[in-house]
């Protein structure tokens, strides 16, 4: 239609010059000039979204969570549902004094420089606290989850480990980050994350009554999402490694499918589990970090019960890019 528009405005002008370009004289009033339409112009691009990587962060921070906890309170443990993203452990960061303060349940733990554990591989940011005897307890770890062999840029995983709790001792497996802004979405339908990452632990009852716990880091993880109908679908070919290492061989868990939805006013997203070889309940939460959702975080949990006891547990927290 506008290259129409401008086709007609530019045969006017040539018609009124061809008709006024004659050698005679001419008479009458002087005709009204043809009025030009200036063209529209382009609008200017909107910027991209700014963001601050994680390792750049500067000053106080308070980061919301998303995470689901072991109760090691049974054998094989039970395990917290997990949180949607923003009510999970809340991690306070107070720059001038380099402390972080966890809270969640009306409990709160505080890690600060005195606390830092000595026997942490770098880069993390490990905290341990002891008991006046010498013993472990309480710890707060901060890391880098990785995905796909390479670091994640804004998302970040934590883990407490929380001993105020006793009798049940919890471990929480979280995530955090810069999360991405709800109106900043990829210009596309879909998405898929092909680099990804695992933290966190699985138990199964053996048929001895014993119970072993296995390492997930061997495990296949993906997620597609539509951004036209909001839905996620989250699966995983969990492959367990038997704790301590090097105890036994490897074991194919099962493979799951989660099925979530976003939630379009906060950007976040939650749902649910289901099992291809081995029947669980469990769910997951959790949100996008960084541009147009770059990276992705969410925590976990599954149960299965067979014959009404529970056999399998497990909960931790995925991380990926794309």
């Amino acid at each position: 239609m506008k290259a129409i528009t401008i086709g007609a405005i530019l045969a006017g002008l040539s018609l009124a010059a061809c008709g006024s370009g004659g050698g005679g004289s001419t008479t009458g009033n002087t005709p009204t000039p043809t009025p030009t339409t200036s063209p529209t112009p382009t609008p200017t691009p909107t910027p991209p979204a700014s963001y601050t990587s994680f390792d750049s962060l500067t000053g106080n921070q308070n980061f919301a969570s998303t995470c689901a906890a072991l109760l090691l309170n049974g054998n094989p443990p039970q395990v917290t549902p997990a949180t949607p993203y923003g009510q999970g452990v809340n991690i306070a960061y107070d720059s001038p004094t380099a402390t972080y303060t966890l809270s969640a349940n009306g409990q709160t733990q505080t890690f600060g420089p005195a606390d830092v554990d000595p026997a942490a591989p770098a880069p993390a940011k490990a905290y341990v606290k002891f008991t006046p005897s010498g013993a472990r307890a309480d710890s707060f770890v901060l890391f880098n989850p990785g995905a796909g062999g390479s670091g994640l840029t804004y998302a970040r995983a934590v883990q407490w480990r929380n001993t105020a709790s006793i009798p049940t001792l919890t471990i929480n497996f979280c995530g955090i980050g810069v999360q991405t802004r709800v109106n900043d979405a990829p210009p596309v339908t879909s998405v898929s994350f092909t680099r990804s990452g695992i933290t966190g632990s699985a138990f199964l009852r053996n048929p001895s009554g014993s119970t072993t716990q296995f390492s997930l880091v061997k495990s296949t993880i993906g997620m597609t999402v539509n951004l036209t109908t909001g839905k996620i679908v989250a699966t995983m070919n969990l492959v367990g490694t038997p704790l301590p290492t090097g105890s036994g061989a490897d074991v194919d868990l099962g493979t799951f499918t989660g099925d979530g939805d976003i939630d379009p006013s906060t950007g976040n997203y939650y749902g649910s589990w289901s099992g291809t070889t081995r029947p669980v309940i469990g769910n997951f939460g959790g949100a996008f970090f960084g541009p147009q959702g770059q990276e992705y975080g969410y925590s976990f949990n599954m149960l299965n019960f067979g014959g009404g006891t529970l056999d399998f547990s497990v909960a931790g927290a995925v991380f990926g890019a794309r």
